[in-house]
């Protein structure tokens, strides 16, 4: 080996070998930022072996973190096969061609490489080449007479034929491209021109749909209708530590060199799954994991019908996979990392998978069953009522695919946020009859609920309020002076801030428990502890205002009336 072969460069990887690169020095490369990693595989003097020797999916992945103009050079290098796969994910919205999307990669293949485009159109299977002329085409003119004069908006190049583009905004290209289909082979390009006329459109895009179908179901690319499957209930005991009924596909030397590396390299964050991965030293065994991994986050974009437009999805789904696997490894292992090791060896990621999701099925249909004979929805409130966290808990758990709330919606990730929503149920459903119990001790006038202010936390403390100031039953808001008096009584002796009212804890949690006794003893408790988080989180909101300080504006427990509404 020569003295250039030994050399490296700043990331420890050979600099300037002709050698095939190792799956580890490959690795590291697609790990590398965009415009690195592509200053790094030019560097190979091998650079279009390596780029054909990528999966289609690395290499799909690597252009969307290049970013796809800026990634000419590796579409120059890029196999026939890579071309249609990007063609395959890029040029489709559901079931229709998006003649913008394939006019702008054909573009970008011209553009890296004019004379392979046009041998690559006319040696597909002729669908795609129709298809596209057929639709970009407005017109074609055959020159009759000598002195033939073509009318406005027509070109040519051979002096016969007279053409009117119709997509004004890629007509150059477009010329730029029957240009090339012409000089490639002149009789085909005729043929071309000449068979437009009876071009079916509709019979075209369908044939073209069923295969593009059949090219990238093997990367788990299934068609909705099928890929949807992934959110179906797995039962956890289906699934074996040792030996399993499903048959595994373990690949051999030449396909594991094909499994792609990018989408289990995206996989962050320290739980049961990614320490399970980490664990697993078997060579054979960590390319079907690699190899299973790509297709369940291509089968998740499948059923969520998302269309990669930058790694940012790649981000998204793998961390969504991940998520469902970790939920499933702990509720299988019990958070055991050998266990969850057995599970993963003697097991399809996919059924894993959905044992986790499953998890998230069952509280949500638990909440579906509890919520339907709640207080809360019979009297026409919403989950709002339950203020934002709660009840975007709530609605969280309640869409056709589980979602966690903390702050934003996102998919579970660990069996611990599934239980933390569990609990938040539980708590909604005590309190729901609690606030079943003080409505109906309440005259609550009828315009009352439907106010977007009202929730379950001025229902339970400002109707406490008017208890302890003995105004009877109406549950009606307060005047200044009534609010002023309530917080005087509460915070007893305390005359400056933090106002901490321990006086009246005890007393509150006296007051609300006396109006439900029905319940089981587990419950009871469990309403109680929810109930001294309510009080926490109500004398945090008032410790440092002043009584003077009150402003109707800003008081979310208690409803005090404005001046102008008295």
């Amino acid at each position: 080996m020569s003295e250039q072969d030994k050399t490296t460069n700043e990331y420890g990887l050979d600099a300037g070998t002709t050698a095939a690169l190792s799956r580890k020095d490959l690795d590291r490369i697609l790990s590398l930022p965009g415009s690195q990693a592509l200053n790094r595989l030019l560097d190979y003097e091998n650079a279009a072996q390596i780029v054909r020797d990528m999966s289609r999916v690395d290499l799909f992945w690597l252009i969307k973190k290049i970013g796809e103009d800026d990634s000419l050079p590796i579409l120059r290098l890029a196999s026939d096969d890579q071309w249609q796969y990007i063609m395959d994910l890029e040029q489709w919205k559901s079931d229709r061609v998006e003649l913008k999307e394939t006019a702008q990669w054909l573009d970008r293949f011209h553009k890296a490489d004019p004379e392979r485009l046009a041998r690559w159109f006319y040696s597909e299977d002729g669908n795609m080449l129709a298809h596209f002329f057929f639709n970009n085409i407005l017109d074609v003119r055959i020159k009759e007479e000598q002195d033939y004069i073509p009318p406005d908006g027509f070109f040519t190049f051979d002096n016969l034929y007279y053409i009117s583009i119709l997509d004004k905004e890629n007509e150059e290209v477009i010329e730029q491209m029957l240009r090339q289909l012409a000089s490639e082979d002149y009789n085909r390009f005729q043929a071309l021109l000449l068979g437009l006329g009876g071009v079916i459109p509709a019979e075209i895009e369908e044939e073209m749909y069923r295969m593009k179908g059949v090219r990238i179901a093997e990367d788990g690319y299934l068609p909705f209708e099928e890929a949807i499957s992934i959110y179906s209930y797995q039962r956890p005991d289906f699934l074996k530590q040792g030996g399993s009924g499903y048959r595994l596909f373990f690949p051999d030397e030449e396909t594991g060199a094909l499994a792609p590396l990018t989408p289990l390299a995206y996989t962050e964050g320290d739980n049961v799954f990614t320490r399970s991965i980490a664990a697993i030293a078997d060579g054979a065994s960590l390319e079907r994991l690699r190899l299973e991994f790509a297709g369940l986050c291509n089968q998740i974009l499948s059923a969520d019908t998302v269309v990669p437009e930058g790694i940012e999805d790649l981000v998204k789904v793998t961390r969504k996979a991940a998520g469902y696997l970790n939920i499933g490894l702990e509720r299988l292992s019990e958070n055991d990392l050998r266990t969850s090791e057995e599970f993963i060896k003697n097991n399809p990621l996919v059924a894993i998978f959905r044992v986790g999701f499953g998890m998230t099925l069952e509280l949500k249909w638990e909440a579906e069953k509890q919520i339907r004979a709640s207080w809360f929805l019979s009297k026409g409130l919403d989950a709002g009522f339950w203020g934002e966290e709660w009840g975007g808990v709530l609605k969280g758990m309640l869409m056709k695919r589980p979602l966690f709330y903390m702050l934003e919606y996102r998919p579970f990730e660990t069996l611990s946020e599934v239980k933390n929503a569990g609990d938040i149920l539980h708590r909604i459903l005590l309190l729901d009859k609690l606030m079943e119990r003080i409505a109906d001790s309440f005259a609550l006038k009828t315009d009352i609920p439907k106010d977007p202010l009202f929730t379950f936390h001025t229902l339970l403390l400002h109707s406490w309020a008017i208890r302890r100031l003995k105004l009877g039953d109406s549950f009606v808001p307060f005047s200044i002076e009534q609010a002023r008096e309530f917080f005087a009584l509460i915070r007893g002796k305390e005359a400056a801030p933090p106002f901490t009212f321990k006086a009246y804890k005890e007393i509150f949690l006296s007051d609300c428990m006396s109006l439900i006794q029905d319940i089981k003893p587990d419950d009871r408790a469990f309403l109680q502890d929810t109930l001294k988080n309510l009080w926490e989180e109500f004398t945090e909101e008032y410790a440092m205002v002043n009584t003077e300080a009150l402003d109707p504006r800003f008081t979310k427990y208690i409803i005090i009336r404005t001046r102008k509404t008295e």
